[in-house]
């Protein structure tokens, strides 16, 4: 029985910030990130960089590095990757102007991801939501409308819940 081992090592750096004011017109949030992995062959496909994805209309981990329609798996990779993802929250800048809207406590929230990996290059998603879906003081949800592109152009499009707290616990 011959069992070949291969050893590397992942190195990964990220800048993250959750909140970036901007005063008057909301504040944004960013991830930027990258990685590689040094040493060894990968033998498993467990040991490859997996983009957090999402085929689901709750996202399983809604953080600043998911994304909404990534499929699993499809952009998986054991070389190296560049993963940006930006979220700009208005804050009522655009729709307290807006009748009976600004009656209400939603607020307008605009983004993008954007993931390279050598192999299938390119994979982006631009999205526009509204936030702070409420019923009395209780927070329910956020909804957003996303859409994909790859470099042959558009892949998808569909909404994104994003559950409160209240329901994440």
């Amino acid at each position: 029985l011959d069992v070949q081992t291969s050893w590397f090592h992942k190195i990964t750096a990220r800048i993250r910030d959750e909140y970036v004011n901007l005063r008057l017109f909301g504040y944004f949030s960013y991830n930027v990130e990258a990685g590689t992995r040094l040493g060894g062959k990968i033998q498993h496909f467990g040991d490859f960089f997996h983009p957090m994805g999402n085929e689901l209309l709750t996202p399983i981990n809604p953080d600043m590095s998911s994304f909404n329609l990534l499929p699993y798996y499809e952009y998986s990779t054991d070389k190296y990757y560049t993963q940006v993802n930006v979220r700009h929250h208005f804050n009522g800048f655009l729709l307290d102007h807006v009748p009976l809207i600004n009656k209400t406590s939603i607020k307008l929230v605009v983004g993008g991801s954007l993931l390279y990996i050598p192999s299938k290059r390119n994979y982006l998603e631009t999205f526009i939501g509204i936030e702070n879906i409420r019923i009395g003081p209780i927070q329910l949800l956020d909804i957003d409308y996303t859409w994909s592109f790859d470099t042959e152009g558009s892949r998808d499009s569909g909404f994104t819940l994003r559950l409160s707290q209240l329901f994440n616990n």
